[in-house]
């Protein structure tokens, strides 16, 4: 599968929390960090409407891997889309065998405007250039009522997240200027899968314990 890594983005005034966001609260610690936020870099009002869009579905829970040292072509963005992202922290060159612990990789967020000040900040995490962008229900980490399932798999070894679980890819430069998102075609809404091999995350498995509830085919590290 090959991706198309460049899109043209229109610069102007760009999407602004403040004005557009309507899951930010009467917050003022969220106000000021906004105002920051919509201040630097740039965010494209139709990225800004969709990422917000996520936000507003309370079954999901949305986060982003920073990409750290490794160059983003077109070869390597495809084989994370179609192998799914190694769960081992916010790089993918180094360890390769990876863990069941999701925020190893993954930052999770609970407020939009943080979202997008991580988004924008990305390069000064080991000059990441971009982030992948995952959508997980709730309840699969434990982190709502309903049915825990599996989020990783074993591919040869190395821990991976599923590719159903990745939304798609933020590019971001050195201004904090991102680009438009690049979607995973391989992602779903639909989540339904035998669960033999698969991996449960951590959060989860300690869940499913506390509430007494037996996981079949429970797999760990």
């Amino acid at each position: 599968m090959r991706v198309k890594l460049s899109k043209k983005v229109e610069y102007g005034h760009g999407y602004s929390i403040l004005k557009s966001s309507e899951t930010l609260k009467e917050n003022e610690f969220l106000y000021n960090v906004s105002k920051g936020y919509d201040n630097y870099g740039f965010m494209s009002q139709s990225l800004g409407e969709e990422l917000d869009s996520l936000f507003k579905d309370e079954d999901y829970i949305i986060g982003i891997h920073r990409t750290g040292y490794t160059p983003i072509d077109n070869e390597t963005l495809g084989d994370i889309f179609n192998r799914g992202l190694i769960n081992n922290g916010h790089i993918m060159s180094g360890g390769m065998t990876g863990t069941d612990d999701i925020e190893r990789t993954v930052t999770l967020f609970y407020d939009f405007p943080i979202l997008v000040g991580q988004l924008k900040a990305a390069h000064g995490y080991k000059m990441s250039e971009g982030c992948i962008v995952v959508k997980i229900p709730k309840s699969y980490l434990g982190k709502a009522e309903g049915e825990i399932k599996p989020i990783f798999y074993s591919d040869n070894g190395i821990v991976k997240l599923l590719p159903e679980f990745i939304y798609g890819y933020v590019p971001v430069n050195t201004k904090g200027e991102l680009g438009e998102i690049i979607h995973n075609q391989q992602y779903s809404d639909i989540h339904n899968y035998n669960n033999d091999g698969l991996i449960y995350d951590q959060s989860g498995i300690s869940k499913a314990r506390r509430s007494g509830i037996d996981l079949n085919n429970i797999k760990q590290i």
